[in-house]
């Protein structure tokens, strides 16, 4: 969604399958933005990207976000990029890793995770935030799975007021 424009797409019910790499916001200049809820299930094959090399934003307020195969989420790919998830509800469950601002320090764009409300992500690797310019984790209320976290020697860039966060791994 948005590869050369922009693009929306609001699911409450039924079921997405993308067997692929899923793209919000793929080319700079670009924004791609999904909404699930109510019932809606979205079930990806390949890594998740919101803001890959443009402007991606996730909305989840209810429904199942799921990324299949061992494979991650990416806010904020590749330098300047923008990549948002807000999870307010439902379930976000990626087998693999989530990575906060790209996939490494020196490429990466920026990337904001929001877990709010009755939100639950389930993280099967590591949840990992690079230092690049506003990246940041907010945790208001909700749930945070995940095996391990890394913040790459900078702990501001996870903020906590309230909800809770379980690890089931090293940090």
């Amino acid at each position: 969604l948005g590869l050369a424009g922009n693009a929306t797409i609001a699911q409450s019910g039924g079921t997405n399958t993308v067997s692929v790499n899923f793209y919000l916001g793929d080319n700079s200049g670009s924004t791609g933005m999904y909404t699930l809820s109510g019932t809606g299930s979205l079930a990806v094959g390949g890594t998740e990207y919101v803001g890959y090399s443009g402007n991606g934003t996730f909305t989840q307020t209810g429904g199942t976000n799921q990324i299949n195969s061992g494979n991650s989420l990416n806010l904020g790919y590749n330098s300047g990029s923008t990549g948002t998830y807000m999870l307010s509800g439902g379930t976000a469950t990626i087998t693999g890793s989530v990575y906060i601002g790209g996939s490494s320090i020196s490429t990466g764009g920026k990337g904001i995770l929001n877990v709010s409300g009755i939100g639950v992500l389930d993280v099967g690797g590591t949840l990992l935030a690079y230092n690049t310019p506003g990246s940041v984790i907010n945790l208001n209320g909700g749930t945070i799975n995940t095996a391990a976290l890394n913040l790459n020697g900078v702990p501001s860039l996870f903020n906590w007021t309230s909800g809770t966060l379980n690890l089931t791994g090293s940090s």
